[in-house]
């Protein structure tokens, strides 16, 4: 266990030094600076993650080709967020330079596995999955502390199923992601003294898109088990579900700001930004714990734990609609 506390540790110490540095450079010289809050945060979240990543590698002797691939086309992402950040570009240009990244994963192998489909399927479902989650991320990133908070549960998760199935690489990436995500958070919690940016809310989902991707989940004869990294990711995809939904409804495109967030829909309602963050917490833990026991659960226990999910989930969705059509 030395070990994994000697990567969090360089991970979060790393992501906090980086953080301290550039948030003053950032200040000083007004670069990437909104509402007086520097958002160079994602990208010292993306430092952080690689250099932990290599530490890990090197203690925990994993496949160098499986995390240089990743790490390399993470900071690909992390790269094109930053230019978003600097000029915010239109949808069709993000969708465009994130699909680049998705080829770049697939060409490095990095894809969904699954025996029912063929190649072509697989790689449709790996596209869908990662632009997904990706963007799912970013459009979550719009309250002090929640998309990070949120990240670093998913992560905290990945890094649990991967520690029992023994996948040094998955532990590795996951366990460099949540100690990165710590350091951020000591400066991202309300009231935030930095922000993630366009750069960290997508490197974040893809990242996670990706650890989704790389771990063994079930046998052939447990196909349930395959619904884990979906469970475990299902708040920010459900906001996503949440928001097409009611932008449609407005005539609005899905892509249009507008406060139909859950967790605006929470501030709506008179509570507070941390209140909110709890709220949007326990959700997420509640998810993530059941993709996890869903990860390991039996056809029969894993579809049961399913079917709450999305009950629970429905439950959310009347619950908010209910309370804002009563005003």
């Amino acid at each position: 266990m030395g070990k994994y506390f000697l990567i969090f540790l360089a991970g979060l110490a790393i992501s906090i030094l980086l953080i301290v540095l550039l948030k003053k450079i950032s200040s000083r010289f007004n670069i990437l600076i909104t509402k007086k809050i520097p958002l160079v945060g994602g990208f010292c979240v993306g430092l952080a993650f690689g250099f932990a990543s290599l530490i890990g590698f090197f203690l925990l002797q994993g496949d160098l080709r499986t995390l240089s691939s990743v790490i390399g086309v993470a900071f690909v992402m992390l790269v094109f967020g930053l230019a978003d950040d600097f000029r915010e570009l239109s949808v069709i240009q993000k969708f465009f330079l994130q699909f680049i990244c998705v080829l770049l994963l697939a060409l490095a192998g990095i894809r969904t596995h699954i025996v029912f489909f063929g190649f072509w399927g697989n790689l449709l479902i790996t596209i869908v999955w990662v632009l997904g989650v990706t963007n799912s991320f970013n459009l979550l990133d719009i309250s002090d502390g929640l998309s990070a908070s949120v990240a670093l549960i998913a992560g905290a998760s990945f890094f649990a199923i991967s520690f029992i199935h023994c996948q040094f690489d998955v532990q590795i990436l996951s366990l460099s992601l949540c100690a990165a995500l710590s350091g951020f958070l000591v400066f991202n919690l309300p009231p935030a003294k930095i922000y993630l940016g366009n750069s960290g809310s997508h490197f974040l989902g893809f990242i996670l898109a990706i650890l989704a991707l790389m771990v063994d989940y079930a046998p052939i004869d447990r196909p349930v088990a395959l619904l884990s990294p979906i469970i475990i990711l299902w708040l920010p995809l459900l906001d996503t579900a949440f928001l097409i939904y009611f932008r449609l409804r407005k005539g609005l495109i899905p892509f249009h700001k507008s406060d139909d967030h859950i967790a605006l829909r929470f501030v709506t309602f008179g509570f507070t930004t941390k209140e909110v963050l709890i709220l949007m917490s326990a959700l997420a833990l509640f998810f993530a714990f059941c993709g996890i026991v869903v990860s390991k659960a039996n056809n029969l226990i894993g579809t049961i734990v399913a079917m709450f999910v999305l009950l629970a989930s429905f439950g959310v969705f009347v619950g908010l609609h209910k309370l804002k059509n009563n005003g």
